[in-house]
């Protein structure tokens, strides 16, 4: 697995079993801190290789029962064996809720694919 600074953090809570992810709030905060812009959060996640999407959620995090209804998710895959046609191993995953225009609640998860 090709590791920089944020791979690491998201997986310094330990590796998730399969269907069992392992939460990485600490991580998606440090690199997509509360309080930014809808468009600027996004030109984050980009810029860290993450394909981004915004869509409403079912499950509001308790501390965003305030917010916006479209919230922004995204996931990087990684370890893929270096094979382009393989399915990645991992997936670094981020949800982004917002208030006012502002980031309010930021939450991240690695998740390990069940192939």
């Amino acid at each position: 697995m090709n590791e920089d600074g944020l791979t690491r953090d998201f997986f310094s809570g330990g590796s998730p079993q399969r269907l069992a992810p392992i939460e990485a709030n600490a991580a998606a905060e440090k690199y997509f801190p509360k309080g930014e812009s809808r468009n600027r959060v996004k030109e984050l996640l980009v810029q860290n290789s993450f394909t981004v999407s915004e869509r409403a959620i079912s499950n509001v995090p308790q501390d965003c029962q305030d917010c916006e209804a479209l919230f922004v998710n995204a996931r990087r895959d990684i370890g893929t064996g270096g094979l382009k046609v393989a399915p990645p191993e991992y997936s670094l995953v981020v949800q982004i809720g917002f208030k006012d225009g502002k980031s309010k609640s930021v939450r991240g998860w690695v998740v390990k694919n069940a192939y």
